[in-house]
């Protein structure tokens, strides 16, 4: 008997077996859609937690404490720096970072009429890592001299300095953040 229905046709002139087997076949491809799309998902979700965010942080110099300007990272996952640019009026300063930024904070304590101190400069190469929650001196300097300080700060705003940071995360999809954001003052 079980021979009889298996070779008897129903719909489409298909057999039992062959109805079997369709239906085996779509469940199948169903899971195996439904997996790429929860594989995909998880995928995102997984890049996602790992996404490094930097920033720009900077502290005014006053009488009794030296200014620096720093990077942190505030992300989930470890950076990769690719380059680190100094503009001032929109225009990048030329040379290394440590040349740079030297020549950047020297142009704005200028005109603040005070004895400018550098007290440490960095040049990070290209690839250097950065973990989560880890900050990184760009420069520190010291002011001294009668309003020197609020002169600089004064001179900094009016020059319009930025920071830009171009980096990499552990997926090597790049990055750049501008601190602080244009049109906006320190």
């Amino acid at each position: 008997m079980i021979l009889f229905t298996a070779e008897k046709t129903y719909l489409l002139g298909l057999t039992a077996s062959n109805w079997i087997a369709i239906t085996a076949t779509c469940i199948t491809a169903f899971i195996v859609i439904v997996g790429l799309f929860q594989w995909a998902s998880s995928r995102k979700a997984h890049m996602q937690s790992h996404t490094p965010i930097i920033r720009t942080d900077y502290r005014m110099p006053n009488e009794e404490t030296e200014g620096y300007v720093k990077i942190t990272n505030c992300g989930l996952g470890p950076a990769l720096l690719k380059e680190i640019n100094i503009y001032i009026n929109n225009k990048k300063v030329l040379g290394d970072l440590s040349n740079a930024s030297s020549e950047a904070v020297k142009k704005i304590a200028s005109s603040s009429k005070g004895r400018l101190e550098i007290t440490e400069l960095q040049n990070f190469q290209e690839g250097y890592p950065i973990s989560r929650d880890e900050s990184k001196i760009i420069i520190k300097f010291f002011l001294s001299g009668l309003n020197s300080h609020v002169n600089f700060q004064n001179e900094l705003i009016k020059q319009s300095v930025q920071v830009e940071v171009k980096y990499k995360d552990i997926f090597e999809r790049s990055y750049v953040s501008l601190d602080p954001q244009p049109g906006k003052a320190l």
